[in-house]
């Protein structure tokens, strides 16, 4: 059986748009439980959650801790019980501590990858975190590389779009856009 690498499950879970699956209360938004489990079970059948006993505290409030399991990998998940404006419930009741683990299960995916964005800056399409690296966009397509060589850039673009050596639909856009952009 093969092991998955944590590297290799956030490749796969980031990736995924969760565009149309997220619902709003209030001020947030939020990926409901039942298309992330969805999700999980699509890519990662074999994944399990572990459940700790709840810390309570004086006050009256509760924390929650979850960890997700797939296969070798594990991540950990803490979450207060609160209401839908993220305030902290006193003496929570049954429900309000189900949709908080709930809650803190989808959180437990997400530091897999699985809708993080949304968390990180709101965005519901995969890949869109502003820290990620820019994609090296390397130039090997034949005929934009005589265009990244010629002296006379313009020239040489106008001779690879009447001979057609480039032409819309065949032409890699983004090593066009890094030939352009280093002319």
């Amino acid at each position: 059986m093969t092991k998955n690498t944590y590297k290799e499950v956030a490749d796969t879970l980031s990736k995924v748009d969760i565009t149309g699956m997220v619902e709003t209360k209030g001020r947030y938004s939020y990926l409901p439980w039942a298309y992330a489990d969805q999700i999980m079970l699509h890519f990662y059948p074999e994944y399990q959650v572990k459940w700790f006993a709840p810390e309570k505290y004086e006050d009256g409030t509760m924390l929650l801790k979850c960890i997700v399991h797939i296969g070798n990998l594990h991540k950990e998940a803490f979450l207060p019980v609160y209401d839908n404006s993220y305030n902290a419930i006193s003496n929570p009741n049954a429900s309000d501590i189900q949709d908080n683990m709930q809650r803190c299960m989808v959180k437990a995916f997400a530091k897999f990858g699985l809708g993080l964005s949304l968390y990180q800056n709101g965005s519901t399409t995969p890949n869109k975190l502003p820290f990620l690296p820019k994609e090296e966009t390397k130039v090997t397509d034949d005929n934009l590389v005589a265009i990244q060589n010629a002296k006379d850039v313009e020239k040489e673009i106008e001779n690879q779009l009447k001979t057609g050596g480039i032409a819309d639909g065949r032409t890699d856009e983004k090593q066009f856009g890094k030939v352009l952009q280093s002319s």
